[in-house]
């Protein structure tokens, strides 16, 4: 009989909420996230972006959603994470097609 693949799900956030990622218990890794501009909580490392990614990239997700909210910036975060489908939180005023 046909059984559905186990998800693999890895967490892009601050690499200091490790212990709470570890708490949920359902992400296998967490993947660092250098900031961005526009993404206010912090400086972003630019000189990180590269690296973080080609690390990304090197995952093959099937999948990438954003959480983080109605911010155009992080949509285009997950969007640049190289997965095969992305979503997120459709921006203020959105209407869809």
């Amino acid at each position: 009989s046909w059984k559905a693949p186990r998800p693999i799900i890895a967490c892009v956030t601050w690499p200091e909420m490790a212990p709470v990622v570890e708490r949920l218990g359902f992400v296998h890794e967490l993947l660092p996230f250098p900031g961005v501009a526009g993404i206010p909580e912090r400086t972003p490392d630019p000189g990180a972006w590269p690296a973080f990614e080609a690390a990304a990239r090197e995952r093959c997700f099937d999948l990438a959603l954003q959480c983080y909210g109605d911010n155009p910036v992080a949509n285009e975060v997950a969007g640049r994470l190289g997965a095969r489908l992305a979503g997120g939180f459709a921006p203020t005023g959105w209407s869809p097609p």
